[in-house]
């Protein structure tokens, strides 16, 4: 049978016109209701029912061509139908189970149950989403749709200790200045006077271990190689050395890939005390996303550029930083001070850590325009062309980083910034964990609009206009229901603090 002539494959509207040559249909897949879903690494699996999930489906594809829904509310119905099944399993509910009240109830109070008191913040709206399937399948339900809100939310710091974006921003300035103090460190040394390994090895002709200091190691990185990252091999082809046998100089911190052991010897642990790796970054990321507002796309967009652009129009001590939302078509802009306990200070520390990465840059375009200038073969010349245009699209960022697998330059990615690694590094900071709790990009935006009126009486037009949405429906759908009442797990959220970043510090290099 032909994959379009299942009844659980459909077309809808895309979201945006994606052919030069007109809109091309977005085609929803809704067998896994039926047949099950094996899951990822990271979401879990449900087995399906081939009635009820069947049922399930059948609304959905009702309720979306009806009403005439886009791809983007396709993939919300396919997120809360999932869920949906996911606790279909959990409950070991029977294939001839029907839509009711009842059945909404025991859903909800699962999800308490399942999560505590760490709902996540798109819980709310998937089950809203699956109210209104149910009631697509059966009209005389009336779901009890404040189920995850709270109506009154009163300002009581005693409830918890602090704002999860105060507690979160706190731990991530105390990570900034951690990895600053690391780097400042290791360019001083780089750049201080005396003997580089190499020079000292040529001198003494033996591989004496009083040669292999963090200094002499660091002036090598720097006067031989100018901080640009070299793979292991080519490290050992340019030098006669392995890392592994000399660079015993591991950096402090977490380790560059979350998850993974702290690398003890070798090429990659010597570059971090000069040069920042993803996990590096995410104390400067959280600040920028707590001090702005900004979502996780517009602040990955950031540009070295406008950085230095906003540098030089500072007037009497305020500038504006900006940035590129997606497709809109004007920037995003945040005003911040110049001094040292300014926004605009930790980006300049980010530019310092940075700027070795984009000269390796900028030298590997040089030796690309060369290579395809003598290159006849078209195959090659594809494949040096896409690892130019990859290049080219980094040269501007501002949130370059050394990549650890396979040493040399990349940047900023959204699994880079993930709950996963903000975590990492708020136990890394002894952060508040309970005050924090389920912290992404998207609760931080959200509890960022709240401080705005405290949480309650928000304007929805108020809203799309600060968070520079095109349409309404997208302030309605993912921030303007949460607000009014917040979500029951944040709380009350206290003021945040304007001078956050200007908060004292007596810890250095650990």
């Amino acid at each position: 049978m032909n994959s379009l002539d299942d009844e659980l494959i459909f077309d809808v509207k895309p979201r945006t016109d994606n052919s030069s040559h007109g809109v091309v249909a977005y085609t929803v897949n809704l067998t896994a209701l039926r047949d099950g879903h094996k899951g990822r690494s990271n979401v879990a699996g449900f087995k399906g029912c081939p009635s009820f999930g069947l049922q399930l489906g059948l609304a959905i594809k009702k309720r979306l061509q009806a009403r005439r829904l886009s791809e983007s509310d396709a993939k919300e119905h396919i997120s809360a139908a999932n869920e949906f099944m996911r606790f279909f399993d959990r409950a070991k509910l029977p294939a001839d189970t029907q839509a009711t009240n009842l059945l909404l109830t025991q859903y909800a109070d699962d999800l308490e149950e399942f999560y505590g008191d760490s709902i996540p913040g798109g819980i709310p709206r998937i089950y809203r989403c699956i109210c209104a399937v149910f009631q697509t399948m059966n009209p005389t339900i009336r779901p009890q749709r404040t189920r995850f809100v709270s109506e009154d939310c009163e300002c009581s710091i005693g409830e918890r200790i602090g704002s999860q974006n105060y507690e979160a921003a706190m731990a991530a300035l105390s990570d900034f200045r951690r990895v600053d103090d690391r780097i400042s460190a290791g360019l001083a040394e780089a750049n201080s006077d005396g003997p580089n390994l190499i020079d000292l090895l040529r001198q003494d002709g033996t591989a004496a271990a009083k040669h292999f200091t963090r200094a002499n190691v660091l002036r090598l990185l720097k006067n031989e190689l100018d901080l640009r990252p070299i793979s292991a091999a080519a490290f050992h082809e340019n030098f006669g050395l392995r890392p592994d046998q000399c660079l015993r100089i591991p950096a402090p911190g977490r380790p560059a890939t979350p998850g993974a052991s702290p690398m003890k010897t070798g090429l990659a642990p010597a570059f971090r005390w000069v040069l920042p790796t993803a996990t590096d970054l995410m104390g400067p990321f959280v600040l920028v996303l707590e001090s702005t507002g900004w979502n996780q796309a517009t602040i990955l967009n950031m540009k070295n550029s406008m950085i230095t652009e906003a540098i030089e129009k500072a007037v009497n001590g305020r500038t504006k930083i900006e940035s590129w939302k997606g497709r809109a078509k004007r920037p995003e802009t945040a005003p911040t001070r110049t001094d040292e306990s300014s926004l605009l200070h930790v980006l300049q520390a980010v530019q310092r850590w940075t700027s070795p990465l984009r000269r390796s840059i900028n030298d590997q375009l040089e030796k690309l325009d060369q290579a395809l200038a003598l290159e006849n073969s078209q195959v090659t010349r594809r494949a040096l062309e896409d690892l130019r245009d990859e290049l080219a699209n980094m040269q501007d960022r501002l949130w370059l980083c050394m990549t650890t697998a396979t040493i040399g330059v990349g940047r900023l990615r959204p699994d880079d910034v993930s709950a996963v690694s903000f975590r990492a590094m708020f136990v890394d900071n002894n952060a508040n964990l309970e005050a924090i709790g389920h912290y992404n990009c998207h609760e931080a935006r959200l509890n960022y609009l709240a401080r705005a009126d405290r949480g309650k009486g928000l304007d929805v037009e108020m809203i799309r206009a600060h968070a520079r949405h095109s349409h309404i429906q997208t302030t309605s759908r993912h921030y303007a229901e949460k607000l009014p009442g917040a979500i029951r797990r944040d709380r009350a959220i206290a003021t945040f603090n304007a001078k956050i970043i200007s908060a004292t510090l007596t810890t250095g290099v650990q």
